[in-house]
């Protein structure tokens, strides 16, 4: 089906929506409404509501655009998408589940505590479903880091890693 139908309002698309968002008012009035789109798989498993900002996580495969962001993961991952009320800005965080040398996360699940290895200087955020950076930590290469959770409810976090100008995405899950 390449349209949706809502009331006196019909939102065309081109057969490549992913996921489809709206918004309602308290009246059930169409608001406004955002897609993501493209040629791979986008399946969205989550949703949240923090005052302005909507945050969407999902499993994602092929090439997926979210608003101005794109993400190709030909491997398939984990993303998390964040949109702002306003409509005027959408950010885009995606996990990769492709190996890499630059970083371990181990053990993952676990019931607290996370070690990171890492190649390379590394700034680490764990950032919660809400999409907040929760801690902030910096560690030189070849260290390996504790992360310690054990004060936060369990669930699914992400953890972003830059190092060398890239920044990378892992989903954690504290049991």
């Amino acid at each position: 089906r390449n349209y949706f139908k809502y009331g006196n309002h019909t939102i065309k698309g081109d057969n490549s929506w992913k996921t489809l968002l709206i918004k309602l008012d308290s009246a059930g009035q169409l608001q406004w409404f955002i897609t993501s789109q493209g040629s791979g798989q986008c399946g969205t498993k989550d949703i949240t509501v923090d005052g302005r900002n909507v945050y969407i996580c999902g499993d994602i495969g092929g090439t997926v655009t979210f608003g101005d962001q794109t993400t190709s993961q030909p491997n398939g991952g984990v993303f998390l998408a964040k949109i702002v009320d306003d409509h005027s800005n959408l950010t885009a965080i995606y996990e990769s589940q492709a190996k890499t040398n630059q970083f371990e996360i181990y053990p993952n699940p676990s019931s607290s505590i996370f070690q990171i290895k890492c190649q390379s200087d590394c700034v680490i955020q764990v950032i919660n479903s809400l999409g907040k950076t929760i801690l902030t930590d910096a560690f030189k290469e070849m260290n390996n880091k504790s992360i310690d959770l054990s004060n936060y409810t369990n669930g699914v976090y992400f953890i972003e890693i830059t190092s060398n100008k890239k920044k990378e995405v892992k989903k954690i899950i504290k049991q």
